[in-house]
């Protein structure tokens, strides 16, 4: 059997699942007031649940952010070191296209995926057809201008920056309230058709220090 551990803390409310690349065999999410508060505590809540054992785990997908770091840190240490005891590779998943996967966006759109920075600055992630066009972190009028793309239908998932006010009505723009992804969006990911050639590593690090 396939076993894929999926991990996600870009967000404060840590979420684990064990998924057999049919189906989630657990998935923290779903666990309420009980969830355990901790990444060690809910992989041992899923094994023992699923009567698994960790060495059967045989890919872990890690969400690198950009999100709050230091949450995201924990994920992706908690990840590394699970792959280096294992001997397992690891994917590295973008939050943001996690984000855009999660909304059901249409494929055709041109969506920006965006989870608020600093200083009015957003990370943003702007896809169309499904492909990343660009990832950065500036702000959102000044990029949207930049690619060209301030007459076309656009998609925003995540916050909507406020300094924009009425000024909104510049853009022909639907908006998805999503702040982070959920686990559906990793089981999304791994159907895509280009998975299974991403890049496989020992050892991730957080996209928001690379993000400028």
């Amino acid at each position: 059997m396939v076993l894929k551990l999926f991990i996600e803390t870009s967000n404060l409310d840590f979420q684990l699942a064990l998924h057999d690349g049919d189906g989630f065999l657990y998935r923290s999410d779903q666990l309420g007031q009980d969830q355990p508060r901790d990444l060690t505590a809910l992989l041992e809540d899923g094994l023992n649940q699923t009567g698994k054992i960790a060495s059967e785990i045989i890919e872990i997908i890690v969400d690198i952010g950009p999100g709050g770091l230091t949450s995201t840190r924990s994920g992706i240490a908690f990840a590394n070191g699970l792959a280096f005891a294992l001997n397992i590779k690891m994917v590295e998943a973008n939050g943001l296209e996690l984000m855009m996967l999660q909304s059901g966006a249409s494929p055709q759109s041109h969506v920006i995926s965006a989870r608020r920075a600093h200083d009015g600055n957003y990370f943003m992630g702007f896809y169309h057809q499904a492909e990343r066009c660009e990832l950065v972190l500036g702000k959102p009028e000044e990029m949207i201008a930049e690619l060209g793309w301030q007459d076309q239908k656009l998609t925003w998932i995540g916050p909507s920056p406020k300094s924009w006010g009425d000024g909104v009505a510049d853009y022909n723009m639907e908006f998805v309230d999503l702040m982070s992804p959920g686990l559906e969006a990793f089981e999304t990911l791994i159907g895509l058709d280009d998975f299974n050639s991403r890049d496989r590593t020992s050892a991730a690090g957080p996209i928001n220090e690379l993000i400028r």
